[in-house]
């Protein structure tokens, strides 16, 4: 603070205006509050970018590379320019074809187990891979999987199959693909632990991250009410720990679906539906 000196004698303290202004008040609990806060909001940050940044590897949770040894599976180049893979399992042309998506995390033992009741019947069962599993190239994504989705869809058809013998599968996760799928022209589309909403999922485990930063929303409910006209089932377990059973019973819900509610089973319901789901297609036309 400078004096300035007046006609009279005295001095006039007078503000130096040649300092900066104060970045942080002077009054140390009000600094100590403010730095708290920056100090918050920069971890906030880091652990927001980090999710965002790491949302594929969290919702998807990819399979390692493995070495396909069971005779009754072989790759199948799926047609078109992205270089899609799958896991086929070849049986009575004649016979309807199973696609199954499968859920987070699912391999080729677990898409086996989830898919016997169809084998034991004869079909063939094409189950796409996700890019990034299996060792396969690429990162999944929501916008991948619907590319993959569309080349699929052409490959089916391309193998000589009518929408009268497709039958579409999702498990978990795999529901968005497959409700993407059956917004063409299908047989059944069958349902099991069926997620709604990814944001939804999200929320259960980190409510403070944002919507605006999740690229894998998986709006399924949406996705469910474009699909086209055809029979479906959905089967949720009402003790499922990961997908809450209200999943299941809303898209059933949207689709008009033939619901089963399971009293156990929780989220791997996939191996103890499948004689129920060829019981209920015994009168089925085409299949």
């Amino acid at each position: 603070m400078r004096r300035e000196l007046l006609l009279d004698g005295y001095y006039e303290p007078v503000k130096d205006r040649t300092r900066l202004p104060r970045l942080l008040p002077e009054s140390r609990p009000k600094r100590a509050l403010i730095i708290l806060m920056l100090l918050l909001a920069f971890v906030y940050g880091l652990l927001i970018g980090s999710l965002a940044w790491m949302q594929a590897s969290l919702i998807y949770n990819p399979t390692a590379a493995i070495e396909l040894n069971d005779p009754h599976w072989s790759w199948h180049d799926v047609a078109g320019d992205d270089g899609f893979k799958a896991y086929l399992r070849r049986g009575d042309p004649d016979k309807p074809i199973a696609v199954f998506y499968h859920g987070r995390s699912q391999g080729l033992w677990s898409i086996a187990s989830s898919t016997r009741h169809y084998a034991d019947a004869g079909w063939t069962i094409l189950a796409p891979e996700y890019p990034g599993f299996a060792g396969l190239e690429g990162d999944p994504s929501e916008e991948v999987l619907d590319r993959l989705v569309e080349a699929v869809h052409g490959d089916v058809v391309s193998m000589g199959y009518g929408p009268e013998r497709i039958v579409i599968q999702g498990n978990s996760l795999g529901a968005g693909p497959a409700l993407s799928m059956a917004q063409r022209p299908h047989s059944l589309l069958v349902l099991t632990a069926p997620v709604a909403n990814m944001g939804e999922i999200v929320d259960g485990v980190a409510p403070f991250f944002p919507h605006l930063l999740l690229y894998n929303a998986w709006d399924n409910e949406a996705r469910a009410r474009n699909v086209a006209n055809a029979r479906s089932m959905v089967f949720h377990a009402r003790d499922d720990s990961v997908v809450p059973y209200r999943h299941g019973e809303r898209l059933a819900g949207i689709l008009g679906a033939e619901f089963t509610a399971l009293e156990t089973g929780d989220h791997f319901i996939g191996n103890d539906v499948g004689e129920t789901i060829l019981a209920r297609l015994a009168d089925h036309a085409g299949i």
